[in-house]
């Protein structure tokens, strides 16, 4: 008898434990839909509501999915948002659908392409370009390069916009999202300063920004092409303005620049500000590219920390 009850309690054991584990696990997969005193009643049910009342007084719910993981040893590691980060099509719609539906299996907040999506900015182009965006069916966002410039500069518009904005409107963008905030914004042209009213725009909202996004790089520690620098010619109007945007990012809060435009990825330091990054991303066409192509995976976690992750095609 006394081996019967032995086996049975062990047996017992195993239920409880296989239970709590698959309560867990549906904790975790409805947890976007529950609030706080749903998910203690259910904790109660399997009794734990100890150790999940505790989560919640020590950190906010946004962060439960990782916290209950860790409590019963999932180490998984669960990202705030996601955005894809793609840049330098150049009229290569190969690609820019590969990288399209790469992106689409990837769970991403949002995509972003940051400039060049044509060779020469005409509307053909641009429309083309933005059919295939609209028809991915993903949230996106674009601003120009300097080709996005190419016909409207050639039409006697000195900001090269016409082409663009006719297309996809603004030239710049604010993402905020689980209480982070991203700014997008073209600083695109290679010999004309950013107008004096997006520069005023971008100085109001740098205050409470976590990350930048930009057409061309402020600074890099070896490339020659850098906003205000075009194969080490510099425009001294552009280069200043460069010093500018970067002196007022070293004195806000911001953690990372992502720009493109040079045709190879890459992750540099701050020279002034340590905890600032200087990230490039690469290119998606065949055209003059230095690497394979490829796009970004941008991630954010809740403590703010990131990664950016090359995407290879």
């Amino acid at each position: 008898m006394s081996m019967f009850k032995k086996a049975l309690k062990s047996l017992f054991s195993v239920l409880v434990l296989t239970s709590l584990v698959l309560g867990i696990t549906l904790l975790v997969k409805g947890i976007s839909d529950l609030n706080e005193k749903k998910i203690v009643d259910f904790a109660s049910k399997i009794g734990m509501e100890g150790q999940v009342a505790g989560l919640f007084s020590k950190r906010p719910v946004k962060n439960l999915v990782s916290q209950v993981s860790n409590a019963v040893k999932l180490d998984e590691e669960v990202s705030s948002f996601k955005i894809a980060v793609i840049a330098d099509s150049e009229n290569d719609y190969d690609n820019l659908y590969k990288a399209l539906e790469k992106i689409k299996t990837l769970d991403v907040y949002k995509a972003v392409h940051l400039g060049d999506l044509t060779e020469w900015g005409d509307v053909g182009s641009m429309m083309k370009i933005k059919e295939y965006l609209d028809n991915s069916g993903l949230n996106y966002a674009a601003i120009p390069g300097d080709h996005d410039l190419a016909e409207s500069v050639g039409n006697k518009d000195i900001t090269g916009l016409t082409n663009f904005t006719q297309v996809y409107g603004n030239n710049f963008h604010v993402l905020n999202t689980n209480g982070m905030k991203i700014v997008i914004m073209d600083n695109s042209a290679n010999y004309t300063p950013v107008s004096d009213t997006l520069v005023g725009w971008f100085k109001t909202q740098i205050v409470d920004t976590d990350f930048v996004m930009l057409s061309q790089p402020l600074y890099h520690p070896t490339s020659s092409r850098t906003m205000g620098s075009v194969d080490a010619e510099p425009t001294p109007l552009v280069s200043d303005q460069a010093l500018l945007l970067l002196d007022m990012i070293r004195k806000s809060n911001v953690k990372a620049i992502i720009a493109a435009d040079q045709h190879i990825s890459s992750e540099n330091i701050d020279p002034v500000k340590s905890d600032l990054k200087h990230v490039v991303v690469g290119a998606l066409t065949k055209a003059r590219n230095l690497q394979t192509p490829r796009f970004s995976l941008f991630s954010v976690y809740a403590d703010k920390s990131f990664t950016v992750e090359d995407v290879i095609l």
